[in-house]
């Protein structure tokens, strides 16, 4: 039985449809290749398409990735619809339209977390809208996939700005830098491909190694000034820093292979030697959305 009880979700499915049909909604359609979509329905019609949908997968996972505990289908399945009609409910009365596109991506990335059970996050609330952009010079916030800045624009110190060119003064924190570019000490310099050496840290933007890459010494010593960008070491290959190991192990500057998924951290499991995070949506009945 879901923890907000069957008496409750009866409550709240009759209070959320009294409130969107007193609210209306708009008549736009949006297409939607996964929830089998081609316009002309109202923005309420996708809205039970999607919440629907999403709510099975999403428990479809539980069922698929759990074992600690044993879910109940039409419990997760009931408590995770209604929260979705509530929350998106919200987003409609304010005005925000459903995107076909990211509709999509929302589902296919719970869809390719399930195929592995690896790592999933949930939407942020409004990840199924069309985004409503920011312009120069406004407020934004950074890493906002909902009111993200105007195409071509990036958030810096909470203004969208224009990009900053390489050899530009730039901020580590919140670098700014255009496309191929990251802050380096205080400059806008280009990021470095696969082999090429590199000057940054670990692995992400700040590595100063293309996406997917770390920044890895060149020998086992951790202290050289040589280091080239990489992919996640091997076992037995140099590491710095247990990120620059695929198995998270890094004893004396060589990656070792993990045996236990402790080893790993938390939420870690061992595969074959190398470490890889779990579905961690596994304890009481999720919400729609991460809070």
């Amino acid at each position: 039985m879901s923890k907000r009880g069957n008496g409750v979700a009866a409550v709240l499915v009759l209070a959320a449809a009294g409130w969107m049909g007193a609210c209306g909604g708009a008549d736009e359609g949006s297409d939607s290749a996964a929830l089998g979509l081609s316009g002309g329905g109202s923005q309420e019609d996708i809205q039970k398409a999607y919440c629907d949908k999403f709510s099975k997968e999403l428990c479809a996972a539980r069922t698929k990735c759990c074992t600690s505990v044993p879910p109940d289908l039409v419990s997760c399945e009931q408590s995770v619809s209604i929260d979705c009609i509530l929350s998106t409910g919200t987003q409609l009365h304010d005005g925000w339209v459903f995107s076909g596109e990211r509709i999509d991506a929302t589902l296919e990335a719970l869809q390719t977390a399930t195929a592995n059970c690896g790592a999933y996050q949930l939407p942020q609330q409004r990840d199924a809208f069309a985004p409503q952009e920011v312009a120069l010079g406004e407020r934004c916030t950074p890493g906002a996939t909902e009111e993200p800045c105007a195409k071509g624009l990036l958030c810096v110190d909470l203004e969208c700005a224009e990009p900053l060119a390489k050899g530009a003064t730039c901020s580590v924190s919140n670098d700014g830098c255009g496309t191929g570019l990251f802050c380096s000490l205080g400059v806008c310099e280009s990021v470095a491909a696969l082999g090429q050496p590199c000057t940054g840290i670990g692995r992400g933007k700040g590595s100063g190694c293309v996406a997917g890459l770390s920044c890895v010494p060149t020998d086992t010593n951790a202290l050289t000034n040589d280091k080239v960008c990489a992919e996640l070491q091997a076992a037995g290959e140099p590491c710095s820093r247990p990120t620059d190991c695929a198995s998270r192990s890094c004893p004396s500057n060589t990656c070792v292979a993990c045996t236990t998924d402790a080893s790993c951290g938390t939420g870690g499991r061992c595969n074959a030697g190398e470490c890889s995070t779990v579905f961690a949506y596994c304890g009481e009945d999720p919400n729609y959305f991460e809070r």
